[in-house]
């Protein structure tokens, strides 16, 4: 480095130093700590312009972190109750197959009544 260029970022960092009323050791410290106080401001101010984008608010959010347990148990829920409803249906095709080729005590002896040689029911 040249020693007119180095003269002029000294000149500056102890221009700086004045300017803020900071001791020069003390410098890059008060850098990191400005630059982590930019980041957190610029990281409030995209949630804050998400949140207009989405017109929510932080109470928006605080409440659906509380329910969010009773939103995934209310799921979990319609799942079981989905289930189950697929197994009273096909409960019901299989008792309605059961039922459908049967034939009543009352069905036989009319058409008994009809038929010359009658026929029982433990033949059917």
């Amino acid at each position: 480095m040249a020693p007119d260029t180095f003269m002029d970022i000294v000149a500056n960092i102890c221009s700086l130093s004045d300017k803020l009323g900071i001791p020069v050791e003390e410098l890059p410290e008060h850098i990191n700590k400005s630059k982590e106080l930019s980041d957190n401001i610029d990281l409030i101010r995209k949630k804050k312009d998400v949140m207009a984008n989405y017109d929510i608010t932080m109470a928006d959010l605080e409440e659906f972190r509380k329910n969010r347990p009773l939103a995934e148990s209310l799921k979990s829920k319609n799942m079981e109750l989905e289930k189950s409803r697929t197994i009273f249906k096909l409960r019901a095709k299989l008792h309605k197959r059961e039922y459908e080729w049967h034939v009543s005590e009352h069905e036989i002896q009319l058409v008994n009544t009809k038929l010359e040689q009658p026929i029982e029911s433990a033949a059917l």
